[in-house]
């Protein structure tokens, strides 16, 4: 039977030589610290290769460095197999653990000279042994060790098949088993659940809680922050969608205004440009208007000193026409009212009279000649009183004409006096009537200029330049509306051509790999179909016909197992075997030696099911492989795709943001325009009143002055009527004086006169009556005498008014006959002299005109060049002292030509920056308030933004974010992921249940065990048995396994996001990963669940009359050797387990267990627990201080130290059990 003969140590961890047999049970005396824990980590060594799992403390050597700390340290472990033996040799290089296998017994000559010196050449060594000796090659892995020590190589060679002790896939539980009880003292339900799950498998299963506290850390946030896209507030809105649109909108809208701004300051480039080559321009054309308007004025005030000159000279010449055709004015009325045309005709009449007076003269001498005497005394006496009367009359003639010149002198003088008033007044008068005609010629020209300008209001359009600049930009967004739906109409159809080229190329890859897929997946099928069956074989092991037999009859293979089918027979269960004496098969006697063996082992299905899991892996991970290169060759295309998809997304934004922007745009234009109608409407209303106002007060003037002219007119006529008030006052008064004078005169003339008539009516009537003496006719002669009378007093009368006769003549040759010549020439002089003004007024019209139109083009060109200035100032001081243009502006030069200024164009760039400026504190706003639904670390990826470029980064990947549906991407992919954690919580809490049928199998076995093979003693009972472990974490995962089992079909269609109508089972789902992750936190020093977490072992131990119950802990069973030996017990009874299924196919071995605490037990007890393992081929080492029973080991060493701390092993004793 193979086993571990003997173990070798060459100047190995201080043991400068020494042999231990192993063929039996052995136990090491010595005190502490003399090496007896060194000698048993080598034999652990032996079996487990892991020299992490030698009880080594941490700040000791390690192996390599304490048992191989020399060139020439060895250790040789010597294997019997049955009639033969081999070597393994250990040695240390290049700083690792090699072995060497030897296919010979140990010699010691191999590596110790004759003089004790130990080989440290390899090639000396090799030729030692020499040539006829199998030696391998180098084994440098620990795990190929153990694979060859334990049968595991699958090497078709079979080279190392020689130096196996047994022959099984699953050995591992072997050395497990036996490190467990060497390294731990205790025995407790940990302990052994602990050691039957770490021999059932390679790597022991377990669930990883790590990935799932990874996975679900965030599943409450990732929830909630996915939750909230599709969570509805009070009022039906989703918030989190809504701030989204915000913060697109905003940042749409920002885009415009860049845009806007671009547009903007390319225009106002243009208007820099245009306004420093228009400056120069404008101010030669300002300078040619001002020398224009100077010249006007000089030759306005030349064209007013000519007509002024001209007009004074024809305004002298009519006033002295006006002073002639007064005075004939002034005569005419004197004759007039003389009645100069009755005195005319009364003087006519003279030589009438003076015939009659003659006549009667002569009538009278011819009726007094014969009287003579008488007559001519009287007539002398007639004559001497007509003297008196006529010397009387004369007289007083003087006097009155005396006084008569001198009131004429004085009368002249005051007409004089009056003239010269008269004349003055007029001058003056003249003089303002020339300037009052100036001022109404001025006034009526400004009453017709601002009627003028007020009719022209009807054509005024003082903003019609940029109501049609703003016209011109509806027009021309009209245009580019239309010209950015054709772009925006191209752009979509070049974004579906490539968005169709994206999904055939696409479409093309899928086609291509669905095809290698469906291949794969037909012999995945064929594979898991072939692994299904091994797998049923292997499930129908336990209690079939094959366990019966390989546990009943050694040998069957040779015989039964030939003839019998393996699937009906072999691996069936519920047949019933049983041992005959016969050793036929059913009375029928077979020579099988030409049937081949066709049966294949369960460790042969094992390794089948192994190799057909592997082919399974290899060719899922081919499938991966492919669907990764699928998915590589389909993100190549949609990468591509995407980029010119983004490229056009970007440039379909841009578009639509413009064109959305046009209405607003438009609006703007048409605010503009009505706001501009309505200024300008404003302004006419202003200038119209203004106008009105200016035509009003020229009217008032107007009517001022012609007031102003007729109160002088009347204020003339007024003086000059007070004047010749006074005038005729003093004519009157010398009129008065005259009559008076002429009144006394008559006064004295009537007394003269009475007196005269008495005196001649007494000559009369003495000589009447001396004629009548005579006897002559008095009556023919006193009637003759009183017609010469009366004759004599009319001529008289004629003779005074002849005077006036002679003046009137006068002036009728000297003034009279002038009058129309005066006449005619004022009114020439009149008529050129409104010639002249008309001529005036006319160039003074055109010259005011000229000069107002040049004034008010001067007045707008200066206006202009201030702008224009002003609008370079403010353009410097945008550039340069405001600091609000990005560097990328001050060097774009591009001009998009337009008519608006540079202050309209800095205004828009200013309102448009502070506008910007509000949208960016608004984007951010919208972007702060968006983000505090979600954690730093989200599930999105969203950042928090810092700078105005990370907002509008975040911005246009939230619109992309968007536009995409990504959170539709995020939903099905979280779903997904929650969905594959259940599933991944479901298998692998199935996979760790899966083993429970296993593991109370083993505990199974082991009842049967003792069961079957007690020894005599204290213990009469010992069972263990499985029950469902009450770990919180391990129920709750079992209760998402049994759920997830339970709701597949519903689990497989699931959405965690479906909103109010959230079903059960999704709700459900939701709160087991809640609980999940609230568990993960309570317990997060916890790494995994394994095995052990999903079931409790307890014990029931029966010592005596004293039963434990159901315990947890073999504690306090009875004394400490009863506890001891319970413990040893239960340990063998597992590896006895564990080495039973390793050695089912070629035969039992036997190994090592490591028990230092049975030293302790009494000397019955010991040989009890000896004879308890050897019976199962299990030999039994321990050491002790002493050597306490040492008749009862095969093998007792003492271990001592010497004065160099070198370890010694003597064999005390060898006793032949």
């Amino acid at each position: 039977m193979r086993h571990l003969n003997k173990i070798i140590f060459l100047n190995s961890a201080n043991v400068p030589y020494a042999e231990v047999m192993l063929d039996g049970n052995v136990h090491f005396a010595g005190t502490q610290g003399v090496g007896k824990s060194t000698v048993l980590r080598a034999l652990l060594f032996f079996y487990n290769a892991d020299k992490m799992k030698l009880g080594i403390q941490s700040g000791q050597k390690s192996f390599e460095e304490f048992y191989f700390r020399h060139s020439n340290s060895y250790i040789v472990y010597e294997v019997r197999t049955g009639q033969s033996a081999y070597s393994i040799l250990l040695s240390r290089s290049q700083g690792k653990i090699v072995y060497r296998f030897i296919d010979a017994p140990y010699r010691k000559e191999w590596l110790l000279s004759k003089d004790g010196r130990i080989e440290s050449d390899w090639i000396r060594i090799r030729e030692r042994i020499g040539n006829s000796v199998d030696i391998s090659a180098k084994i440098d892995t620990y795990e190929l060790y153990r694979n060859i020590i334990f049968g595991n190589t699958h090497d078709r060679s079979r080279r190392y098949d020689k130096y196996a002790i047994v022959e099984s896939a699953k050995y591992h539980n072997i050395p497990r088993s036996i490190q467990n009880v060497f390294l731990n003292s205790k025995l407790d339900a940990d302990f052994v659940k602990n050691t039957i799950i770490q021999s059932m498998a390679e790597s022991e299963d377990s669930i990883r809680l790590g990935d799932y506290r990874h996975w679900v850390a965030s599943f409450e946030r990732e929830f909630d922050e996915i939750d909230c896209w599709y969570k509805k507030d009070s009022n039906g809105v989703i918030v989190v969608r809504m701030k989204a649109d915000k913060v697109v909108e905003t940042h749409r809208l920002l885009v415009a205004l860049e845009h806007d701004i671009k547009e903007t300051w390319h225009q106002l480039n243009y208007a820099v440009n245009h306004t420093r080559e228009q400056i120069p321009l404008l101010e030669d054309e300002i300078k040619a208007l001002q020398e224009r308007l100077k010249k006007i004025k000089e030759k306005m005030d030349n064209a007013r000193t000519d007509y002024e000159k001209e007009h004074d000279l024809i305004t002298k010449k009519i006033s002295a026409c006006d002073v002639r055709l007064g005075d004939i004015r002034k005569k005419r009325k004197y004759y007039a009212d003389l009645n100069i045309e009755g005195i005319i005709a009364f003087v006519g009449l003279e030589a009438k009279y003076l015939r009659e007076k003659t006549q009667k003269e002569n009538l009278l001498r011819t009726l007094e000649e014969q009287y003579k005497d008488v007559t001519e005394k009287y007539k002398a006496l007639y004559s001497t009183l007509e003297t008196e009367r006529t010397t009387f009359e004369l007289l007083q003639k003087e006097e009155l004409q005396n006084l008569h010149d001198h009131l004429l002198m004085e009368r002249d003088k005051a007409m004089k006096m009056r003239d010269e008033r008269k004349a003055s007044i007029d001058k003056g008068y003249n003089q303002w009537l020339t300037q009052s005609d100036e001022r109404l010629t001025a006034l009526q020209n400004e009453r017709t200029r601002t009627d003028k300008r007020l009719s022209e209001l009807q054509y005024w359009h003082p903003l019609k330049l940029d109501m049609d600049a703003c016209k011109e930009d509806i027009r021309l967004l009209a245009a580019t509306e239309n010209r950015l739906q054709g772009e925006l109409t191209i752009v979509r159809k070049e974004m579906e051509m490539m968005r169709q080229e994206g999904l055939v190329k696409c479409g093309r890859i899928e086609d291509c790999y669905t095809q290698k897929e469906k291949e794969h997946q037909k012999e995945l099928e064929t594979l898991n179909a072939s692994l299904a069956e091994t797998e049923n074989v292997l499930s129908r092991w336990k209690g079939s016909f094959y366990e019966w037999l390989t546990e009943n009859k050694p040998g069957w293979e040779s015989n039964i197992g030939k003839v019998v089918d393996e699937q009906q027979v072999l691996y069936a269960q519920g047949l019933e075997p049983a041992l005959t004496d016969d050793g036929s098969l059913f009375g029928v006697s077979l020579n099988l030696d030409e049937i081949p063996m066709h049966h294949r082992t369960p460790d042969e299905y094992r390794v089948l099911q192994k190799e057909t899991q592997n082919v399974i892996l290899l060719k899922k991970k081919e499938q991966a492989e492919m669907q990764a290169q699928r998915d590589k060759e389909l993100d190549a295309v949609r990468r591509l795709c995407k980029n010119k998809l983004q490229e056009l997304k970007q440039k379909e934004t841009n578009t639509d943001v413009q064109i959305a922007q046009i209405p607003l745009k438009l609006k703007d234009a048409e605010t503009r325009l009505h706001q501009l109608e309505r200024k300008e409407q404003e302004m006419i209303d202003v200038e119209r009143k203004s106008r009105t106002a200016d035509y009003y007060e020229a009217c008032l003037n107007l009517e001022k002055e012609n007031s102003v002219r007729s109160q002088m007119r009347n204020k003339r006529e007024k003086d000059l009527k007070a004047i010749d008030s006074d005038y005729r006052s003093f004519c009157k008064e010398t009129d008065k004086r005259l009559e008076l004078f002429k009144q006394k005169q008559a006064e004295e003339l009537d007394c003269f006169k009475k007196d005269f008539a008495e005196r001649k009516q007494e000559l009369e009537w003495q000589e009447h009556n001396e004629l009548a003496g005579k006897g002559a006719d008095t009556k023919a002669i006193d009637q003759c005498r009183k017609t010469i009378e009366e004759l004599h007093e009319t001529l008289g009368e004629i003779e005074k008014q002849k005077y006036h006769v002679i003046e009137y003549r006068k002036d009728e040759q000297e003034l009279f006959v002038h009058e129309s010549e005066y006449r005619e020439e004022k009114r020439k002089l009149e008529l050129k002299d409104d010639s002249i003004r008309q001529t005036y007024d006319g160039r003074r019209r055109r010259y005011e005109s000229e000069s107002s139109e040049k004034g008010a083009i001067l007045n707008g060109k200066k206006v202009q060049l201030d702008t224009m200035k002003e609008g370079l100032k403010q353009y410097d001081q945008l550039c340069k002292v405001e600091n609000v243009l990005p560097e990328s502006y001050l060097q774009d030069d591009v001009t998009l030509k337009n008519g608006n200024t540079c202050i309209d164009l800095i205004g828009q760039m200013r309102g448009a920056i502070n506008k910007k400026r509000q949208k960016q504190d608004e984007l951010k706003r919208s972007i702060n308030s968006f983000n505090s639904h979600f954690g730093i670390n989200n599930t999105f990826h969203f950042t928090t933004p810092q700078y105005d470029e990370e907002y509008l980064a975040f911005a246009l990947s939230l619109q992309e974010f968007i536009e995409n549906d990504m959170i539709e991407d995020y939903r099905e992919r979280v779903s997904e992921h929650y969905n594959q954690i259940l599933s991944s919580v479901s298998r692998e809490v199935g996979l760790l249940m899966n083993h429970s049928a296993e593991i109370k199998s083993i505990i199974n076995e082991v009842n049967q065990d003792f069961q079957k093979r007690n020894f005599a003693g204290v213990i009469r009972s010992i069972e263990l048995r499985a029950e469902e472990s009450s770990d919180r974490m391990m129920s709750l995962l079992r209760s998402i396994r049994d759920f997830t089992e339970e709701n597949a079909l519903s689990i497989g269609e699931i959405n965690l996001f479906s909103g109010d109508d959230r079903d059960q089972v999704n709700a459900k789902v939701v709160d087991y990963l809640k609980k999940f992750m609230k568990q993960l936190q309570k317990e997060p020093s916890r790494t995994e669940l394994t095995l052990s977490d999903t079931f409790r072992l307890q014990f029931r131990i029966q010592e005596n009359d004293n039963n434990t119950g159901w315990v947890e802990r073999i504690n306090n069973v009875g004394s400490d050797g009863t506890d001891i030996l319970v413990k040893a017990m239960v340990n063998i009874m597992l590896i006895n387990v564990f080495k039973t299924k390793a050695s089912r196919k070629n035969g039992d071995f036997i190994i090592h267990c490591m028990m230092d605490e049975i030293g302790k037990l009494h000397p019955s007890n010991v040989s009890g627990i000896l004879q308890f393992a050897n019976v199962r081929n299990i030999y039994l080492i321990n050491s002790s201080p002493m050597g306490y029973n040492a008749d009862i080991y095969k093998y007792n060493y003492l271990l001592t130290k010497d004065g160099k701390s070198q370890t010694h092993i003597k064999r005390l004793m060898t006793i032949n059990v």
